[in-house]
């Protein structure tokens, strides 16, 4: 499976956004599994930032954002899973054929019925 682009939060980064959702700020110790390598990470996307007296981080308005657009996104799937036929791209792009296209090419149904007559 492919690596996903940058700007959309991975498990592990999701993980820490929620973490930060109900505080103003939590030590590195308490975001654990997240490691020094990944709260830099997220410090660099601009999602978290180190609160002026350093020993907490919390989140950004951006890593807001991320959250927001992440939780919207999950109702979306959500709301997609039990509307199959609808979110059938096909059913949506392809038109029913015209008469003289169902005339032309008769249909299995149609061949069969005539082998019969």
């Amino acid at each position: 499976m492919p690596t996903p682009p940058p700007y959309i939060p991975r498990s592990n980064e999701r993980a820490v956004l929620q973490k930060l959702t109900l505080t103003r700020g939590l030590s590195l110790e308490q975001l654990y599994p997240a490691g020094r390598l990944l709260i830099k990470s997220m410090v660099a996307k601009g999602w978290i930032e180190k609160q002026p007296h350093g020993r907490t981080y919390c989140r950004t308005v951006k890593g807001e954002q991320e959250q927001l657009d992440l939780e919207a996104h999950a109702r979306l799937e959500v709301g997609l899973i039990d509307s199959f036929p609808a979110s059938d791209a096909v059913s949506i792009a392809q038109s029913a054929p015209t008469v003289a296209v169902a005339e032309r090419s008769p249909s299995i149904w149609r061949s069969l019925k005539r082998l019969f007559k």
